[in-house]
């Protein structure tokens, strides 16, 4: 089973992945394919949508694909929906950091992707990167991972490890908390002179260090809710100032008890520079 988890939209390109998963269905019969995320759901007789009309089409030029492909549409179940994946693949034109690599990592599942955003860096040596837009590459890629099931085994293993060892919580608190040291550290010292830099170790060591401070900022709010709660409530505990920025911040109620404080932002996601 090859899933993706992705929202139906340009950025995410679901074309390419109808693609790769018409080639796979062709060349290997135990394959099947799983799509999770809003858009992702079929339409009805009388009202199809055009996500539908696009898969029709890849069935009509490849009818290997036909039967093969299980679309879940929005879940909230992801643990269960991951671990039915033996391969996890995302065909984005556009990422930052892609939360549903990372989830899927956390299960254990190996990852075919392609090279976006911090995509790359996110799986290291346990995934599969290709270039965006590359059918062929991540054809290739997926099939080898199908045809062994202990490459699959030790890539998931991997990933797992990956996970824990760099994106975990507390790890990240260590990051920003070094981040935020040397930050301060740095504007304190261009700011004071040189005559003065004497008494200033003398008086930081004297008073108590400020409270650090974080911002979190993403596009739109549903990404604080369903992804950052747990590291606002980590930094939170620790004593630090964590506020939020995104489209719809100030009126998401699910944000109100996690965050210092919330910025509306005026942007939305867009396809293109």
């Amino acid at each position: 089973v090859i899933g993706m988890a992705a929202r139906v939209n340009p950025l995410k390109d679901h074309d390419t992945f109808l693609r790769v998963a018409a080639q796979l269905a062709a060349r290997d019969q135990t394959v099947r394919f799983l799509l999770v995320g809003t858009g992702t759901e079929a339409g009805t007789a009388t009202q199809p949508t055009a996500f539908d009309a696009a898969i029709a089409a890849r069935e009509v030029e490849l009818p290997a694909l036909a039967g093969r492909l299980v679309r879940c549409g929005e879940r909230r179940d992801m643990p269960a929906i991951y671990n039915a994946c033996d391969i996890v693949m995302l065909t984005s034109r556009s990422e930052g950091s892609p939360n549903a690599v990372a989830e899927a990592m956390s299960c254990g599942v190996p990852c075919v992707l392609t090279d976006v955003g911090d995509a790359a860096l996110l799986v290291g040596s346990s995934g599969d990167v290709t270039p965006v837009g590359d059918v062929a590459a991540l054809v290739d890629a997926a099939l080898q991972l199908v045809r062994d099931p202990a490459r699959r085994a030790v890539r998931g293993r991997a990933a797992w490890a990956r996970i824990r060892a760099q994106y975990t919580a507390p790890h990240e608190h260590i990051a920003y908390e070094r981040l935020w040291a040397a930050a301060a550290s740095t504007a304190a010292a261009s700011t004071v002179p040189a005559r003065r830099k004497s008494a200033l170790v003398v008086e930081s060591a004297m008073a108590p260090p400020s409270a650090p401070r974080l911002l979190v900022v993403t596009t739109v709010s549903t990404t604080l809710d369903a992804f950052l709660l747990p590291y606002a409530d980590h930094f939170r505990a620790r004593g630090w100032r964590v506020d939020a920025l995104a489209a719809g911040a100030t009126t998401h109620p699910g944000l109100i008890s996690h965050f210092d404080r919330r910025f509306d932002a005026p942007w939305q996601r867009r396809v293109g520079g």
